[in-house]
């Protein structure tokens, strides 16, 4: 098996999208955000891209909260179902690697550096662009 050994011969170009959709997910992500917000940094840019999927909780307290902390993009979205609010989201991701998390996933210090890793390695494979180069909307 064949690994990257040298990360900068290639690159993603405008940076890495993570995306993240959550409905009344307040018990959870302030959890989340404070990892997100202990990550290292990786060499590219970066965003955090949060799609409120209709909360009736503090979610959307707690996302601004940490606006100032995290490159942190909010998105709303009105229609119930993850596939609506992940859809919403991929229409509006800036960066051309994306990465899907949970509002209750608790990443490892290194997270976002690995993914960030396998981008420059290997650029071509999924998921790298395929919001840009499949139909959004497919996702049930």
């Amino acid at each position: 098996m064949s690994f990257c050994a040298d990360t900068k011969k290639t690159s993603t170009g405008t940076g890495i999208s993570v995306l993240m959709a959550t409905h009344n997910g307040a018990d959870t992500i302030g959890r989340t955000l404070t990892a997100m917000s202990q990550l290292d940094a990786p060499e590219e840019s970066w965003e955090l891209v949060i799609v409120d999927n209709a909360s009736t909780d503090g979610t959307r307290s707690l996302i601004h909260f940490w606006q100032d902390r995290l490159p942190i993009r909010y998105l709303s979205e009105p229609r119930l179902g993850k596939a609506n609010a992940l859809n919403s989201g991929l229409a509006q991701v800036e960066g051309d690697f994306i990465v899907m998390t949970d509002d209750d996933v608790l990443p490892d210090k290194n997270w976002l550096t690995e993914w960030s890793r396998m981008a420059r390695c290997w650029p071509d494979l999924p998921p790298s662009k395929w919001s840009r180069d499949y139909h959004i909307g497919t996702l049930e």
